[in-house]
């Protein structure tokens, strides 16, 4: 089965949030980590880099960059 939006989310190296499923059913990025193993539930402030992996007419794209969270 194809992934139609895949998103990964890295904070000092280490993978805090991931999405197979991002913009579906409510699925948004607020600054929570959603891995295993990542300590807290409280919000993480700090630069986020970013993989973006999407298909578009037919064909995997894939889109990396870094956002800030206060």
């Amino acid at each position: 089965m194809k992934t139609d939006l895949l998103l990964y989310l890295f904070l000092m190296g280490l993978k805090v949030y991931e999405s197979n499923y991002y913009q579906q059913n409510g699925e948004y990025f607020r600054g929570y980590p959603n891995i295993k193993g990542v300590v807290g539930s409280k919000r993480l402030a700090g630069t986020y880099f970013y993989v973006l992996t999407y298909y578009f007419n037919g064909q995997q794209q894939t889109k990396k960059g870094f956002l800030y969270v206060r």
